[in-house]
């Protein structure tokens, strides 16, 4: 019989703050994990979130609402160093 998954305590906490300007590779259900930059919501006409991050992705343009709870887990994988 395979393993279960591990599954993390509810409410964790991420390894590491993102801050402005970073470098991640963020990931949207669907596609594979893509370079991103932490951004401003404000460049780009939208309110912005404090429990959200603001991702903009490298080569097309997209952008992502992050929770801050999917940090590490679902939508930003890892940041990236500089």
């Amino acid at each position: 019989m395979a393993p279960g998954r591990k599954r993390e305590a509810k409410g964790a906490k991420p390894n590491c703050e993102l801050s402005l300007g970073d470098l991640v590779l963020a990931k949207v259900k669907g596609f594979p994990a893509w370079p991103a930059k932490i951004s401003r919501p404000e460049d780009w006409d939208r309110a912005p979130d404090p429990k959200k991050y603001f991702v903009l992705f490298f080569g097309t343009a997209e952008i992502l609402l992050s929770d801050l709870s999917t940090i590490g887990r679902k939508n930003i994988l890892v940041k990236l160093p500089q």
